[in-house]
């Protein structure tokens, strides 16, 4: 006690000099340098640094673009849990998706970019036919004719639409001339 009080140290404590500090080091400028006083117990592990990078590298990642690839899987795992009856709306969705494919994204960051990105384009997304067109018919999502002009292009399909909800009922594969004929009858 009293030497604390005549030299401002606790006997506990020992001097790291700049040099010790410098040489147990392993990675640089991992920590700022207020964690790495001058008076310390404990020079922090290779084990922590290695947390803090990685930590830094999850936090890079959750901030990257989604790629397209990355949208066909979310799909793909959409049309999945959709077809098992379960909501997207429910809370742990997004959560269970991040435990199954190991997304560094965060669930929040996941819904927000499903529900302002996603699903109204999802007639861009990489998916082929039958995947595309069961997601319309399962996702709520408000299909307008030029959406429903431009699958049937895409795909060479007749999409049966039902008249209260505006979502895909039914489609089925056709041959040219019969394509032609339903978009001359959709622009009147």
């Amino acid at each position: 006690r009293s030497m604390k009080k005549e030299t401002g140290f606790s006997p506990g404590l020992r001097v790291v000099t700049e040099a010790e500090r410098n040489k147990k080091r392993t990675v640089e400028n991992v920590f700022n340098d207020s964690k790495f006083a001058l008076f310390t117990k404990e020079v922090p592990s290779a084990n922590k640094l290695s947390k803090v990078k990685l930590r830094q590298e999850k936090d890079v990642r959750s901030m990257e673009k989604f790629s397209p690839d990355e949208e066909a899987r979310m799909w793909r795992f959409v049309l999945r849990e959709l077809k098992r009856t379960v909501s997207v709306k429910q809370g742990r969705f997004w959560d269970r998706y991040r435990a199954e494919t190991g997304s560094l994204r965060l669930a929040s960051s996941l819904d927000h970019h499903y529900r302002n990105f996603m699903a109204p384009q999802l007639y861009h997304s990489l998916l082929d036919r039958d995947e595309m067109l069961e997601l319309y018919r399962l996702v709520p999502v408000f299909i307008t004719k030029e959406i429903v002009c431009f699958l049937s292009k895409k795909f060479n399909v007749s999409i049966e639409l039902s008249s209260e909800k505006n979502v895909i009922v039914s489609w089925s594969a056709i041959d040219e001339v019969e394509l032609q004929q339903g978009f001359s009858e959709l622009a009147t």
